[in-house]
């Protein structure tokens, strides 16, 4: 039975949770292949760049589809502008 659900994308994270190393490609590519044999799309986030070079170095960083590298939002600082002291308030 075929349906026309749309397919969200799987997202993996892969932090630190993971070193750079042909197994983890492995993996990866496995489940990117199955991913796409579903139907499913399947991207990776948060990886590193000793990651990023292996896979380049294996032809897969264009295959597997890795998400850019997000620079953090700058802050903005809030603090106390102006202090009361409790016998400063009026009645």
């Amino acid at each position: 039975m075929a349906t026309n659900q749309a397919h969200l994308p799987i997202a993996v994270a892969l932090g630190h949770a993971t070193g750079a190393h042909l197994g983890a490609v492995d993996v990866l590519a496995r489940l990117q292949l199955a991913a796409k044999r579903s139907g499913w799309t399947f991207r990776l986030y948060q990886v590193s760049d000793d990651m990023r070079a292996l896979l380049a170095f294996v032809g897969l960083a264009d295959v597997l589809v890795v998400e850019a590298v997000r620079e953090p939002e700058e802050r903005i600082e809030l603090g106390v502008q102006e202090m009361v002291q409790p016998d400063d308030l009026s009645p």
